[in-house]
């Protein structure tokens, strides 16, 4: 079974400067000045790895590609699965209008999916 790779941002001091790293991992120079690394640090978190918007899931899929659902140049980019995209297009399209257009959780979407199939 595949783990969620670990995203999660912080900043260690090395050697006099300070560095981003992403789940462990070094992913900046060392910069001079803590403020320039928090800066750098919430410009990552801006253009994060995608997780999708609709399972949570950051596993890449290579037969269930990524699709951006929406760019903003203040929040980032949102993405979901291809697969989890299209249920939750279904469910919506399917659903009573009457009720807040929220994201289900993924069980919901599945027995939509599979009540489509049915039909």
């Amino acid at each position: 079974m595949e783990t969620e790779p670990d995203y999660t941002l912080t900043i260690i001091e090395r050697d006099g400067g300070f560095v981003v790293c992403e789940g462990g991992q070094e992913i900046s120079k060392p910069l001079e000045d803590r403020g320039e690394a928090e800066w750098w640090l919430n410009h990552k978190r801006l253009w994060y790895q995608p997780t999708c918007v609709v399972c949570g899931s950051a596993i890449h899929r290579p037969d269930d590609p990524w699709e951006l659902v929406q760019a903003s140049c203040s929040t980032g980019a949102d993405y979901a699965h291809r697969s989890c995209w299209q249920k939750l297009e279904h469910w919506a399209d399917t659903e009573p209008k009457s009720k807040p257009l929220l994201v289900p959780p993924m069980e919901v979407l599945n027995a939509a999916w599979s009540k489509r199939a049915k039909d």
